[in-house]
């Protein structure tokens, strides 16, 4: 649906209005019939509200530019210096024995080029897939930062909040 949809567009005035008959149409019963109707349009309008929020959360994914901007717009949407790096990797190292001096290679047959085999932990992060930088000035509540940012990251990435 695009942004300018006016599917849920009511005018509730507008509707009390056609839906009154000519002959019951006075200025009093109208005013209690808006009356009536009132409610309804506060709730539609809290829906609409809902419904523009609930868009917004959609869009948000896992992606770096998509969480960089859910930050930026919820902790710093004036200057929007919150931004996200990679975390570091750790070095990866040849298998081998324990009673083998010196690392085995593996190679192709079509080529003469090694191929090395690692287990996950040795080319998984040390500890953080992701650093999540913010800016010394910035006033944020910590535990709504994270929980956010839990909300909408990788279930398996792991993050670490810096301040620069």
């Amino acid at each position: 649906m695009s942004t300018t949809d006016n599917t849920y567009k009511v005018d509730f005035n507008k509707l009390v209005s056609w839906l009154l008959p000519l002959r019951l149409f006075k200025p009093k019963l109208f005013a209690l019939c808006k009356a009536l109707v009132s409610p309804l349009s506060t709730l539609h309008a809290d829906f609409i509200v809902y419904r523009l929020q609930k868009k917004y959360e959609i869009e948000i994914t896992g992606q770096v530019c998509k969480l960089e901007r859910l930050l930026n717009d919820k902790f710093d949407a004036d200057l929007r210096r919150i931004y996200i790096t990679d975390g570091e990797k750790s070095k990866r190292k040849y298998v081998y024995s324990k009673n083998e001096l010196a690392a085995k290679h593996i190679y192709k047959d079509d080529e003469n080029k090694p191929l090395y085999i690692y287990q996950q932990s040795e080319i998984a992060t040390t500890t953080y897939h992701f650093i999540v930088n913010v800016p010394l000035g910035l006033s944020y509540n910590a535990d709504v930062f994270v929980s956010i940012l839990s909300q909408f990251k990788m279930p398996s990435k792991k993050f670490k909040i810096v301040t620069f």
